[in-house]
């Protein structure tokens, strides 16, 4: 998932069952979410200048899902975006197949890759007045265990940060090496660059 607005966001994807992990991602994700909420959403009324995005394939349901997640982070606005069937969620020959993977996981490393850029892109040039500056990437299963005492998106902007992380990762190198296959610099929108 992800949070958004004006100049903050984040974004998360998510499915209720993993298809690769065989985990309950619902769970997983209402625990991160009540985290977000707590250690970082609810201090210093950060909540009133954020979106989270809630990006998913298809297995949603936008009333009684969303209703169910807004309950984890109150008064925060929220949207929930169904991929499945649009340009930024469509099926590619990526010329090999990982046997632990599946093609919904390669779906989604090119989501975080390239597409959600795009998608960003389009939604902050679709005249509602929006800008959409920085973008916070959670998993389902992504937790803030402890609090975040300062304004994530002010400290990126008056520090001239593109990009930052805070993660504590157990991927395998066979992820990390899937990513690479995955992406082709060329599919960037204009006006990113990559280093």
């Amino acid at each position: 998932f992800s949070w958004a607005r004006e100049e903050c966001h984040c974004v998360p994807r998510t499915q209720k069952k993993h298809s690769t992990y065989q985990v309950n991602a619902y769970e997983l994700l209402t625990k991160s979410l009540g985290l977000l909420y707590l250690n970082y959403l609810s201090i210093d009324n950060r909540k009133e200048n954020v979106t989270v995005f809630f990006f998913h394939n298809g297995d949603f349901d936008d009333d009684k899902d969303a209703k169910a997640l807004q309950s984890h982070i109150p008064g925060v606005d929220m949207k929930l975006v169904n991929l499945n069937g649009t340009e930024y969620w469509r099926a590619l020959d990526y010329g090999f197949r990982q046997p632990n993977y599946s093609i919904g996981y390669l779906h989604m490393i090119r989501w975080y890759a390239i597409n959600i850029w795009k998608y960003f892109k389009a939604l902050s040039q679709s005249g509602d007045g929006v800008y959409y500056r920085y973008v916070m990437r959670l998993d389902d299963d992504s937790f803030i265990y402890s609090p975040i005492r300062y304004n994530i998106f002010d400290f990126m902007s008056r520090s001239n940060y593109e990009y930052g992380f805070r993660a504590c990762s157990m991927e395998v190198h066979s992820i990390r090496d899937t990513w690479n296959k995955c992406i082709n610099v060329s599919d960037y929108p204009e006006g990113i660059e990559t280093t």
